[in-house]
């Protein structure tokens, strides 16, 4: 099983429109499962992804904010609320997000680690690539058109 997830992707946008993207919770909703994020992005305070389904708000993902630098890098934990696992620190995945732009291209590299340390790490660490590779393709098409 791998440790850590790597992605990354090249977007035709510079930095402040992928960042935005990242931060702006229509947006969000757009690649994550219709969740509305709800944060104020503020070191040290939560971060929870709520889905609403009839009339009913529940938080599917919960975290905490770990470093917010603008136009650079944005890094929380997650974990999944509605699992069996035990909510202790150790089971939460840490993601990072960090952008570099050259000539008008922005790279958005993607770290989330680490699912070696976790329970049920192997099904998280599948569930993500596949959450991932949803959303990448969703947040590049997002930015490229803003």
């Amino acid at each position: 099983m791998q440790s850590t997830l790597k992605l990354s992707q090249s977007i035709s946008s510079n930095t402040q429109k992928v960042w935005e993207v990242l931060t702006k919770p229509d947006h969000i909703k757009t690649y994550m499962f219709d969740c509305d994020v709800i944060t104020n992005w503020q070191i040290g305070n939560p971060i929870k992804w709520n889905l609403t389904s009839d009339g009913v708000s529940k938080t599917l993902v919960h975290g905490v904010i770990l470093e917010f630098e603008e136009f650079k890098k944005l890094k929380y934990t997650v974990f999944p609320s509605e699992s069996d696992l035990n909510d202790i620190p150790q089971n939460y995945i840490t993601i990072e997000h960090l952008l570099t732009e050259e000539n008008g291209v922005t790279l958005l590299e993607l770290n989330a680690s680490d699912y070696s340390k976790i329970e049920n790490g192997s099904k998280r660490y599948e569930d993500s690539v596949q959450g991932w590779n949803y959303a990448f393709p969703l947040i590049k098409q997002i930015a490229e058109s803003l």
